[in-house]
């Protein structure tokens, strides 16, 4: 059966044509599929990794929102207030404004015993939250954030009514005096419902949700499907502290839920069973600093709903081109393996002898074609006879035309025949000779012969070598000439004059080389634009990153020096508008706000000077310097304010101190600030400026007697810091350090403090390297 050409086209055509279909469902779909999920599973990723970058910002700022609300100066004051006077009132109000315009639930300060001596809801004043973790941990100087947790008090829940066990969460922070003491704690309530609402501004399809989940597997925020679990009957009031995340088939936390609570980052790909018992694509990810994991997921119905109609419809061409190819197979097989049958049966007669058979197919197609031409080869192999002889002539002809030497040698390399240019070049009388006597002019043979490795190998073979006589270079090809059998008949030896082109290589040669110096000296210098260029680059981002920051430290400073601002007009409006505005209190609130004014003009000013030092758009003038001139020019300024605060300001130097590479104003900038937080802090006793060289660097110190550092050693760099003030005043932004380490380490230098505690008095200090010392400043 198989042995007819009508089968094996029909079965071959079948195969051809269903194979790539076959390839397509099984090699094709797979790998569109891995695909598809693989997409699906970065989506996933990609909302849950933002979920997580928004909740981390949104904490942050409830951290801001308290650590900004203890350090006011109403809060940080609030135990010199009692219920009824004017200033308890004016406390009142701030905390009113944080809770309204935060959108917080309630603000609440307590003492150091626990009791609620502020609060924005009356009815919690003299309760005590001493036994409560968020002020335990607050009254030992942390900012502190519950877990979410059931409301101990009754608090109103999302209906507006008033309820006990509502999920809650607390941030605190303590709260100081002016000597920087912890005198309370300051609590914020957040609405939980506020922390849903903002993971539900990402969104994730039609069935997709991102959740937080507890240690326990309990759900801390609201689902989407609320309704649907409340029919359900697994939740009364709410899915926060209320819904387990437990798999309805197995009673157990869900797969997802079980790999987030281990603390693991991962996903599942093939879908698991949630909590409402659909099956789900989920990603998961443990944020360790609150215990919470966050829960992507989606209904694998919908994530993989493209992929199961290109699945149908992938089955139903399949189907239907396999029933039109198996027919189209059978017709065509027929149709095109007739016509070939009939070629075959003449072709046979005509290989006996008989020329005079002809084919009788008319069609029009290449089976036609082939007809014809079959019969019209009957009549042209007399006429070939015929045209061989001339061929012959002709190409006898051509051979002697060829300005190439040709010479065909046998076995023995005896020459056989050459053309008309291989007896122009070597004579009449080669013939009979051996190649070697008369291309090599030897006696013997070549050391390395051509000839004899093609007579070996049965292939061509490529020399180039010298005509001593000649004082020429030809590159000689070597072809054998095979009989009927595969042997070697003789041997085409075609040499050409490559003289000229060995001139030129030789000169091209040289160019080349000259040409790779010239490139050579230009990659160099692109090499040093381009680093030039990732320099610029690399400033520029650094530019960006400071324009960031200096947003968000400006922002968050001036909030309350605004704040404060806002509470007075409306203070002065709202006494005005009673007619209770009298001139002590115009004066008192008037004061209040240009206070207020001027603070933020100093921060505005400290924070550009800073931002100009940082982002390198200070050029420094170096000069050849004497520190210790320096400092007593700097010190002659504060004669008059130390004599006023009763202090004494000593200086203590060595006979010379060695010379030092730096700008005398920016220099002169930190021995002023330094000076000047020394006179700030210092009620009574000395100030002491002493200077020495060590290694290379000359190092100044500026020590006193005043009210120490109460910070763990480890936190020291914390002061110098933008905005940060260990105790904050009322006349600093907290700047004045920041932009002292900007200009020591422009200068290569480094800039720290020293301290035995509170109330012992501290030791500012700063180095400068020696003139002629490496400077790593950048100017």
């Amino acid at each position: 059966m198989f042995s007819s050409i009508r089968s094996k086209t029909i079965i071959l055509f079948f195969l051809f044509s269903f194979v790539p279909l076959l390839t397509s469902r099984l090699v094709v779909f797979p790998k569109v599929w891995k695909a598809f999920q693989e997409v699906r599973i970065r989506d996933l990723e990609s909302v849950g990794h933002k979920q997580a970058e928004l909740i981390s910002v949104w904490m942050k700022e409830r951290k801001a929102d308290v650590a900004a609300t203890a350090r006011e100066y109403l809060v940080s004051s609030f135990l010199k207030f009692v219920p009824g006077d004017r200033e308890y009132q004016e406390l009142i109000s701030y905390l009113q404004f944080v809770r309204d315009n935060y959108g917080y639930k309630e603000v609440s300060i307590a003492d150091i015993q626990g009791k609620l001596r502020v609060s924005t809801r009356e009815d919690l004043l003299g309760l005590s939250i001493a036994e409560f973790d968020y002020f335990r941990e607050a009254l030992k100087g942390n900012v502190f954030v519950t877990r979410v947790h059931p409301s101990a008090f009754p608090i109103q829940n999302e209906s507006g009514e008033m309820e006990r066990g509502v999920p809650t969460l607390f941030v605190s922070g303590p709260v100081r005096d002016d000597r920087h003491r912890i005198i309370g704690v300051a609590s914020l309530r957040v609405d939980v419902m506020s922390l849903s609402r903002e993971m539900r501004r990402v969104k994730l399809g039609e069935t997709g949700e991102t959740y937080l989940v507890d240690e326990n597997g309990y759900m801390i925020t609201e689902s989407r499907f609320a309704s649907t679990i409340r029919e359900m009957g697994l939740i009364k009031k709410r899915t926060a502290l209320e819904l387990k995340l437990v798999d309805p088939t197995t009673g157990q936390l869900t797969r997802g839920v079980q790999a987030c609570l281990k603390g693991e980052l991962g996903y599942d790909v093939e879908g698991y069973p949630d909590y409402r018992g659909v099956k789900v694509l989920g990603f998961w990810h443990w944020i360790p600093e609150y215990n919470w994991g966050l829960m992507s997921e989606i209904d694998v119905d919908e994530a993989y709903r493209d992929l199961y109609e290109l699945d149908r419809a992938l089955i139903f061409i399949t189907f239907a081109f396999t029933l039109v190819i198996v027919a189209a197979a059978v017709f065509l097989g027929r149709r095109l393996t007739a016509p070939i049958l009939h070629l075959t049966e003449v072709t046979r007669r005509m290989s006996s002898g008989d020329l005079r058979q002809r084919v009788g197919i008319s069609s029009k197609d290449e089976i036609g074609a082939l007809a014809e031409s079959f019969n019209t080869m009957g009549e042209t192999i007399e006429k070939r006879s015929e045209e061989l002889e001339s061929t012959k002539q002709y190409l006898e002809s051509m051979f002697d035309s060829i300005r190439d030497v040709i010479v065909v040698v046998d076995k023995n390399e005896t020459i056989m025949r050459v053309n008309q240019a291989a007896i122009d070049e070597y004579g009449e009388d080669i013939i009979g000779k051996k190649c070697y006597e008369v291309l090599m002019a030897r006696d013997c043979r070549c050391d390395v012969c051509l000839n004899l490795k093609v007579a070996e190998e049965l292939k061509p073979a490529f020399a180039e070598h010298a005509a001593p006589s000649k004082e020429k270079v030809f590159f000689t090809e070597s072809y054998p000439l095979l009989d009927a059998r595969g042997n070697l008949q003789a041997i085409i030896m075609v040499s050409r004059d490559v003289t000229q082109q060995k001139q030129m290589e030789q000169r091209l040669q040289r160019y080349t080389l000259d040409l790779e110096k010239a490139v050579e000296e230009r990659t160099r210098a692109l090499m040093l634009t381009n680093k030039e260029l990732e320099k610029a680059n690399l400033e520029l981002r650094t530019l960006d990153r400071l324009k960031d920051s200096i947003i968000r430290d400006v922002s968050h400073e001036l909030k309350s020096p605004v704040a404060q601002v806002k509470m007075a007009f409306d203070l002065w409006f709202e006494e005005k508008d009673r007619g209770k505005l009298d001139a002590e209190k115009e004066k008192k609130l008037a004061t209040v706000i240009s206070n207020n004014v001027i603070r933020l003009q100093r921060t505005i000013a400290a924070v550009l000077d800073l931002s100009s030092i940082e982002s390198g758009q200070v050029k420094y003038k170096k000069e050849k310097l004497q520190l210790e001139e320096l400092v007593q020019k700097v010190i002659m300024g504060y004669a008059l304010v130390v004599e006023q605060k009763g202090l004494t300001l000593k200086t203590n130097f060595p006979s010379r101190l060695p010379e030092v590479q730096g700008d005398k104003e920016h220099l002169a900038r930190v021995i002023s600030n330094l000076i000047d937080n020394a006179v700030k802090y210092t009620p009574k006793g000395e100030i002491l400026v002493y200077g020495e060289e060590r290694d290379g660097l000359v190092e100044i110190h500026v020590r006193d007697t005043g009210m120490g550092i109460g910070l763990p050693r480890e936190q020291y760099d914390k002061l110098f810091q933008r905005f940060y003030q260990e105790r904050p005043r009322y006349d600093g932004v907290g700047v004045g350090l920041a932009i002292c380490r900007a200009i020591v380490e422009a200068h290569g230098g480094k800039i720290w403090a020293e301290s035995e505690g509170t109330g012992k008095g501290s030791t500012f200090s700063f180095s400068v390297p020696l003139t002629g010392q490496k400077d790593e400043s950048h100017q």
